[in-house]
């Protein structure tokens, strides 16, 4: 069966209040469903309008697989979101692309802001970054730094967590700082 077949045994069951029930990222479907169960004089030129729409955020879409497959991490994320909601999942993408190569380059709070734009589906990575710079500011020894940076990476890094208090610890005793130790 068609998309086409399948919205016009839809329409018969369907009104335009149906159509609106639909979640945003449905917004095609829920125009095409309001063109069958009202349609009017201007239904030509309202279904150019959207065809031309849906053309456009394909476009900038495709632009930015392009981008994103040249590693221009915030030229894709842009063309992404031109591209509308029916695209979230790409800029989601973009956005830990883009966290991975920072990541790479230790670029820490760089990395960790992008991979937050990017959402939930990519919290681990950004568990892992939080991480990664605990790791750094541990070798620089920046122990509160670091505590920090390990309690925002989560409990798979409890470990290193309990390793930064027992190094800042230790820092604290060599200093004959007993009491700030405890």
């Amino acid at each position: 069966m068609t998309s086409g077949a399948i919205l016009l045994s839809l329409a018969g069951f369907c009104n335009a209040s149906f159509a609106e029930t639909f979640p945003p990222q449905y917004s095609l479907l829920r125009f095409t469903l309001m063109l069958i169960t009202e349609p009017s004089s201007e239904t030509p030129a309202r279904v150019a309008v959207a065809t031309q729409s849906a053309s456009l955020m394909a476009a900038y879409n495709a632009k930015g697989d392009a981008l994103l497959a040249d590693a221009k991490y915030d030229d894709a994320i842009t063309a992404y979101s031109n591209a509308g909601e029916d695209y979230d999942a790409n800029l989601r993408a973009a956005y830990n692309a883009k966290g991975d190569a920072l990541l790479a380059d230790a670029k820490y709070d760089d990395a960790i802001a992008a991979y937050t734009s990017a959402g939930e589906a990519y919290d681990a990575n950004l568990r892992v970054a939080y991480n990664a710079k605990g790791n750094a500011l541990m070798a620089e020894a920046k122990y509160d730094d670091a505590i920090e940076a390990y309690s925002n990476a989560g409990e798979d890094y409890d470990a290193n967590l309990r390793a930064a208090y027992n190094a800042k610890g230790d820092a604290l005793m060599a200093d004959a700082k007993f009491d700030d130790a405890i």
